[in-house]
């Protein structure tokens, strides 16, 4: 629940919280489950490989360009472009897997390597990889010469990459993340 108060009663009900919860922590558990959570985006990356083209075709540059057009239109000019939703719907769709999304209150992307794997297959997808990595080092570049000082710059690149930290987010909201900011 929520806890009111002064400073120092916050911290006190934190460690008589924490003092009670962690002797019920299953390491072993916990460990297992933490590994299999964050490597979720790669196993879902080889259903990918399984699925596409055999079940589902390539798409064509189809999710690239969703995630440019979402980009170059803000919504401040164009209050009637959707909304993206959850990621959920590639994992569904192209790995063939179900996936807990916005009825569940989360969202379980493929990440920019997958989505570029079905939108142009192998090796067209290296390619746009290798664009995709041009972008992001001009955008570091453009950075490092434009900042004052060595403080602020690093400050603007946590900022600016901060939002591209996750490997299985998707591409246009990890690339509409970086131009807004």
């Amino acid at each position: 629940g929520d806890v009111s108060g002064s400073v120092l009663s916050k911290a006190q009900a934190f460690v008589l919280t924490a003092s009670e919860v962690i002797p019920m922590v299953e390491l072993e558990t916990a460990t297992i489950s933490l590994s299999q959570r964050m490597s979720s985006g790669i196993g879902y990356f080889g259903c990918v490989l399984q699925r596409v083209p055999t079940v589902m075709p390539h798409e064509n540059g189809k999710l690239t360009m969703r995630a440019l057009n979402h980009i170059v239109k803000p919504r401040f000019l164009f209050p009637e472009k959707p909304n993206l939703g959850s990621d959920s719907f590639l994992v569904r769709q192209y790995a063939g897997k179900s996936a807990a999304g916005l009825e569940q209150g989360t969202s379980i992307g493929l990440g920019y390597m997958g989505e570029f794997y079905i939108d142009f297959g192998f090796p067209l997808m290296l390619v746009a990889l290798f664009v995709f990595g041009v972008v992001l080092g001009s955008l570091h570049e453009a950075i490092t010469f434009s900042c004052p000082s060595y403080d602020i710059y690093r400050g603007v690149l946590m900022v600016v990459f901060g939002t591209f930290t996750s490997y299985d987010g998707e591409l246009a909201k990890d690339l509409g993340g970086m131009v807004q900011t």
